[in-house]
């Protein structure tokens, strides 16, 4: 089709109808004539007929590519871009936003958010002021009575304002103030008078007496309350350069913390009235029951929009939370401890526990509330704001009320074990399992989020003593109540998780106490299960190790380090793969922190503290890990165990003294002959992969190296014995 032809409903029409073609050569042509008509006048009004009265034959594909299409244009040639560049006229412009406002308000869901999006990308490029129409238009279809209808408005004034929120210069930031001062009142009352609407359907559910009928109380009440939820913190995050200073900012910060508790208590509420008293199997029942459930997910989800409201404030507007921070705290105390969820099943339930355990943990290492604390330095010699201190007064007594144990017992023994989907994934591989462990330090999982919180907790000065006193008597809790279970291990192995986090390693006696709990306790697991806390004491010993405290501690100034290496060398060489693997890890993360340890000038091996244990532990697992490394199925866990290798070959060989006589020739050949001996096992084993070559190959070069460092400069560039042996390899 020829891009040149008029723009009319008739050429456009078959231009949709050719583009939807599912053979290429058909298709493209129409594309590109699409393309070429979006700098023809009358293009965005010719497609706004096509979607508004469409002719016989076009269908809803047809309508819905129209739309599409004008969404593009209008993204592309609403405004010039650059000189000689055609756009749409000023004509064209307002008649496009005289015939788009009223389809903002389509019942077709597809081409309802599309033409919503069009409509809020034309107020983002010219502005509100441009279109003062759309706004007046939008907050009244939000107050129909129809909840369905009031939906549709909520949707679009969500749209527009997200976009609007969007502009970064300082007059549009003056503008979406100005916005947010118009619309906060009104949009604070939609979702209370929707909020109560949805929380008012749990008493007749439950079966007691039934309110005042609510408006907005009917089908597409819940997705009225979080869409004034939504739009509301957009104007919470954007639309104050100091939300603390609002009343209106404050209320609804607080509205957040109790709508959030009310939607969770009340769908907790229904959930267990139906586990209790689960109805009689006929229609009216079974409706109840769908109805009953229904209302539950509808108020989780406005409970988890709440909750991820909070969060977004508080990192954004720290002190829009000054008159509800206790509160908060205790609410997410409360669901930390209280609320059922399936670990690692990522369902509501678990969600709404990690947004609050964010929360809690964001609240208490707040930086602008730590900064009110009386003593605090304060560069600038100004005092803190009155909501600072009020914060920073709120987060103190939370920290030292006899309330934080119990939070601690919730995060250590319901968040830090793992569930039950993990457990399976790691039995099922634990290769792999092991290392997207080790690499995804910062998930969102509720138990990374809850090693996060611990941690934090732990670093405040005056909750450090009530913190560990906590993760103690949890785990003493969990060895009384035996190991006979496997829920009990993985109760057990999350205590020492926690263990290791709340222990520095200035408290090596401490530390040392603890790993010699773990290692009575792996003789007196279950065999099936032990495995579970050798993993974990691997992971304890490379985290206390790999301190820069211990780094540089030996083993005569802490008799204990040089057991940890022995322990650490003998986890590696255990029979269950993700035990070994984890102990890999583990000193590969030691090696590193003692790469990361400031040296001060060389020295020689009588004078280097830490040179002498771990360079004792890389001699004793070397081999393993060499073994390791040809076992592993994975090719990327192949090359790290290869790289690994390398490094502990580099940490093997001592240091030599300047002007030291190198080893006889025999010695080192030697050497070279068990070299080679591995490199040709591990070159079968790379199974013709160019990354595990390389690896292999530079491990050689590595080992060749330490057998003689006097040739470093010539091996560098053309070592003898790696080019035959590795000819020798290859044939």
């Amino acid at each position: 089709m020829n891009g040149s032809l008029a723009v009319n409903k008739h050429n456009l029409l078959e231009a949709l109808r050719g583009a939807l073609s599912a053979d290429a050569a058909v298709r493209v042509p129409y594309e590109a004539a699409l393309a070429a008509w979006e700098a023809a006048p009358g293009y965005a009004t010719a497609l706004l007929s096509v979607y508004e009265s469409p002719p016989a034959g076009c269908g809803g594909a047809e309508r819905l590519l129209a739309v599409l299409c004008l969404k593009a244009a209008v993204g592309r040639r609403w405004n010039e871009r650059r000189s000689g560049e055609p756009a749409i006229s000023d004509a064209e412009k307002a008649e496009v936003r005289a015939r788009l406002l009223p389809a903002t308000d389509e019942r077709e869901p597809a081409l309802a958010s599309q033409l919503v999006l069009t409509a809020a990308t034309i107020a983002r490029l010219e502005g509100l002021a441009a279109w003062p129409a759309l706004l007046p238009a939008l907050t009244a279809s939000c107050t129909r009575p129809a909840p369905l209808d009031a939906a549709r408005g909520l949707s679009a004034l969500y749209r527009v304002v997200k976009l609007q929120a969007s502009r970064r210069l300082l007059a549009h930031r003056k503008a979406f103030f100005a916005l947010s001062e118009q619309l906060h009142a009104p949009l604070a009352s939609l979702r209370t008078s929707h909020a109560r609407a949805l929380l008012g359907r749990v008493q007749p559910l439950l079966g007691g007496p039934a309110d005042q009928p609510i408006a907005g109380s009917g089908a597409g009440g819940e997705a009225c309350a979080l869409l004034a939820i939504k739009t509301e913190r957009q104007l919470l995050l954007h639309g104050y350069a100091r939300a603390h200073a609002s009343q209106a900012a404050l209320a609804s910060v607080r509205d957040f913390v109790e709508l959030a508790a009310a939607a969770s208590s009340a769908e907790l509420a229904l959930r267990r009235a139906l586990d209790a008293c689960p109805l009689a199997p006929t229609a009216g029942a079974a409706a109840a029951t769908a109805d009953a459930l229904l209302t539950a997910d509808a108020l989780l989800k406005v409970a988890l929009v709440a909750a991820k409201s909070l969060v977004e404030v508080q990192e954004v507007q720290p002190l829009a939370l000054a008159s509800c921070v206790g509160r908060a705290l205790a609410v997410a105390a409360s669901e930390l401890g209280s609320r059922p969820f399936c670990a690692g099943a990522a369902d509501g339930s678990e969600k709404l526990l990690v947004r609050l355990t964010t929360l809690l943990r964001n609240v208490v290492c707040c930086a602008s509330y730590a900064a009110a604390a009386p003593g605090a330095h304060r560069p600038h010699g100004r005092p803190p704001a009155p909501e600072a201190v009020a914060c920073e007064v709120a987060v103190r007594s939370f920290v030292v009320s006899s309330g934080l144990a119990s939070v601690v017992h919730s995060l250590v023994t319901r968040a830090l074990p793992l569930g039950e989907a993990e457990l399976l994934e790691y039995a099922d591989d634990p290769e792999a399992w092991v290392w997207e462990e080790a690499a995804s330090r910062e998930g969102a999982s509720l138990r990374r989020c809850a090693e996060r919180c611990v941690c934090s907790l732990a670093e405040q000065a005056a909750a450090r003593a009530a913190v560990q006193a906590a993760v103690h008597a949890a785990a003493n809790e969990a060895a009384a109540a035996g190991l006979a279970s496997c829920e009990a291990v993985l109760r057990l192995d999350g205590c020492y998780a926690a263990l290791a986090m709340v222990h520095g390693p200035a408290e090596a006696d401490s530390l040392c106490a603890v790993v010699s709990a773990l290692q009575t306790h792996c003789s007196a697991a279950p065999p099936d299960t032990a495995h579970l806390l050798r993993r974990r004491a691997a992971s304890l010993l490379g985290h206390s190790l790999s301190a820069p405290e211990l780094v540089r501690t030996s083993a005569h100034e802490h008799a204990s380090i040089d057991g940890w290496y022995t322990l650490l060398g003998m986890l590696l060489q255990d029979p269950h793969r993700g035990v070994s693997l984890t102990a890999a890890i583990a000193i590969r993360r030691l090696i590193e922190a003692s790469d990361a340890v400031p040296r001060t000038p060389p020295l020689d091996e009588s004078c280097a503290p830490a040179a002498p244990p771990l360079r004792r532990l890389a001699r004793v697992t070397l081999v393993p890990v060499l073994r390791l490394a040809l076992s592993a199925r994975e090719v990327e866990s192949r090359w790290r165990l290869i790289a690994l290798a390398a490094r502990l070959i580099s940490r093997a060989s001592p240091p030599r003294a300047a002007g030291a006589a190198d080893e006889d020739d025999s010695a080192c050949a030697d050497r070279a002959a068990a070299v080679a001996g591995w490199l040709r096992a591990a070159w079968s084993a790379s199974d013709g992969q160019q990354l595990l070559q390389e690896a292999v190959l530079d491990c050689a070069a590595a080992a060749l190296h330490a057998i003689s460092p006097a040739q470093q400069a010539s091996s560098r560039h053309s070592p003898r014995a790696l080019p035959a042996t590795a000819a020798a390899a290859a044939a």
